[in-house]
């Protein structure tokens, strides 16, 4: 009997953003982030958990949306 192989499925953009933002609000969690401290760049959240700069934009923004963090132009990203 022949195997046949299974194309890969891929997460839904929306579904992939929020299962990253999970991810980081558990970062802060950890880490044991205060308010104000600094948190990740765009760039080392997209290399670090290998997804696409978008999708680390739409997670940090929906955690801006929430409250969890506050961005300061050419700052960063810092915890609320």
């Amino acid at each position: 009997m022949a195997h046949s192989s299974q194309p890969k499925k891929s997460v839904p953009a929306k579904l992939k953003h929020e299962l990253l933002e999970r991810e980081l609000v558990k970062i802060i969690e950890k880490r044991g982030l205060l308010a104000h401290d600094q948190f990740l760049t765009e760039k080392a959240i997209s290399e670090r958990f290998k997804v696409s700069f978008l999708t680390a934009r739409q997670s940090l923004a929906s955690m801006h949306q929430k409250g969890l963090i506050y961005r300061i132009p050419r700052k960063g990203t810092f915890v609320a």
